[in-house]
């Protein structure tokens, strides 16, 4: 039996496998004419924004990845000390942690922001460096 809603999500993943690159291109080429960058100025800035993406993705893995973990609970218990909370807010924070839904969203929604800045990192610093080949041929 043929499957057609497996066939179009299929063609739907691999479609936004090549729209966002595309979208990407076509907004720093559009940077360029809109902005009336010279290719050396283009170059310095999708490189630049290319790197502080680059961070927010290794940053979004690392505090995704529980590295600090024990940091951020260590603050969180001096927080407790400095401004105790009311026992019904502490029950909803205990009931709000454990909530599996709350799990899953917060693990999928930091999945996506680091995939998406991730790609955008790569494709941003790669324009920066084919740029740095057009500049210098």
């Amino acid at each position: 039996m043929f499957d057609s809603s497996a066939l179009l999500n299929k063609g739907l993943k691999k479609m936004k496998k090549v729209i966002f690159p595309m979208f990407i291109i076509l907004f720093w080429i559009g940077t360029i004419a809109f902005l009336h960058l010279s290719l050396l100025e283009w170059i310095n800035v999708t490189f630049l924004i290319g790197l502080i993406s680059g961070l927010i993705a290794t940053s979004v893995k690392i505090i995704h990845s529980g590295f600090l973990h024990l940091f951020m609970s260590g603050f969180k218990k001096l927080n407790m000390t400095m401004m105790p909370k009311s026992r019904s807010l502490q029950q909803v924070d205990e009931e709000l942690e454990s909530n599996e839904d709350i799990i899953q969203f917060k693990h999928n929604l930091s999945m996506m922001v680091y995939k998406v800045t991730l790609q955008f990192s790569i494709l941003t610093i790669s324009l920066s460096v084919i740029g740095l080949f057009v500049f210098y041929n």
